[in-house]
Parts: C-alpha cells; structure tokens; sequence
C-alpha cells in the first residue's frame, strides 16, 4: 500500500500534539520548560537565486538583490529526563521578503519592474538536550534532531513585453523532513527565568513542491499551468535571544 507524503504529514501532526499535550500535563518540579526565542536567519535558497542569476539582465535603478536574509523564531516545550539531559517538541516561523521597488531590469526586447518574493516555512521538530553546567547560574545547552518542515513560496512580477504588459503570480506548497541543531549559553535571572542566546542551523530542502502560476496581459487572465516553479533549500545558520521558562 502506497502512503502519500501529505498523509504521513497529517499523522506527525498529530503524534506532535499529542507529545506536547503530554509534556504539558507532567509540568512539575522543574521537569517541563518553554523556551521561546527570535533572532536573524540565513538561508542558502538555491534554485530561485541560481535561476536570477542566469537570466542575463542589465540591471539599473536598486537591482535585483538574492533573498537569503530572514526572521527566525521558535518555541520548544522541553522534558527533562535528566539533570543534564532532556527532549522536545517544537514549532516556529521562517520568514524571508525580498522586492526590487522601483527597479528596473533590461534584457533584449522586455522591460521588468517590481519583482518581489515571500518565502514562509513552519516546522514541527522533535530535539535531544544535552546541558553542560559552567557556574551556578550559566550554562552551556545543545541540541539537535529531524524536523519536518511545511513551505510556501511564492513569486510575483510585472513585465512589459512588446505585446503588452504582464503580470505572472507563481504559488507553490510543499513539505520536506530535515534537521536543526543548537548550541548557546543560557544563564539564570531568577528561579523560573533564564535569558539565552544560541546559534543554529537547519539542513532542508523542498524537491517536490506544487503549486500553480497564473499570468494576467493588460489585466486579463490568459493561462495558468500546475507544476513545481522552483526547488527550495532552506538550509542555512542564525544567530536568536530568547527566554526560557522553568514550569
């Protein structure tokens, strides 16, 4: 019997909320925390940046620049099995933006202006703890476990062709398991808070999106085709501050 991606999906959804409700309900003696944390990420994206790159443009006016740099956050609850070790459940928000203005790029008989793409990735991840005591207060944590990731990408310009003008809109969806890393001090404010800052990294990459790209001439809708526009590679490192909540 064939299993679908999406259908396996669906289950390590639900096998993910039923483990955070579970560490929830066991929130005692300082064995259940949330840590939650933001902070700049940079990622490597791949195929859309090769694909800018190999169009041959002039550019003028402020260019086309490659999306790499985004917003990082997450939010981990953490079981601790041990003085120095533990597991946990995640989520969190991937966010990158980047848009040319009023730039203008020239290439043969075609005049572009206003190219702009969002790129959003949610995953679930499941992290082993391991703690390194340095004081009474500070202390060294990593971690570091398989994640899977749910992405959107999407794709808007406007192009000014001898016929006319051009809009083309490209959307695409898709999901992929990967994995992340961590490792960052965390040090005591008080007997329930701690402040931290980390390093990170994540290793993913998005082969089977689908989506759909539509493309509109002087205002009219004339096509629409179904296909996978662009591979994604999400892989990359940042840098996040945070706080951590002893339950």
């Amino acid at each position: 019997m064939k299993v679908s991606f999406r259908n396996m999906s669906k289950v390590i959804v639900v096998v993910f909320m039923c483990a955070l409700s579970c560490l929830l309900l066991d929130a005692e003696d300082h064995k259940v925390e949330l840590k939650l944390n933001a902070g700049a990420a940079y990622c490597s994206i791949g195929q859309f940046n090769d694909y800018m790159d190999g169009l041959g443009w002039n550019i003028t006016g402020e260019g086309w620049k490659h999306a790499h740099w985004g917003i990082d956050t997450s939010l981990d609850v953490i079981y601790r099995l041990g003085k120095n070790h533990g597991i946990s459940v995640g989520t969190g928000f991937l966010w990158i933006n980047r848009q040319t203005g009023d730039s203008v790029y020239i290439r043969a008989d075609l005049v572009m202006s206003g190219y702009k793409t969002r790129i959003h990735a949610v995953p679930l991840t499941l992290n082993f703890h391991y703690t390194i005591p340095l004081g009474q207060k500070l202390r060294l944590n990593t971690s570091a476990g398989p994640g899977l990731y749910f992405g959107r990408f999407s794709l808007k310009s406007d192009v000014i062709w001898p016929d006319g003008a051009h809009k083309m809109v490209k959307k695409t969806h898709g999901a992929a398991l990967g994995g992340q890393a961590a490792m960052g001090l965390e040090m005591d404010l008080g007997s329930h808070l701690a402040l931290i800052v980390e390093m990170n990294g994540r290793l993913v990459r998005f082969t089977t999106m689908m989506g759909k790209i539509n493309v509109w001439k002087d205002g009219e809708k004339i096509g629409q085709e179904k296909g996978s526009p662009y591979n994604l590679a999400l892989s990359g490192v940042g840098l996040r501050l945070g706080m951590k909540l002893y339950l």
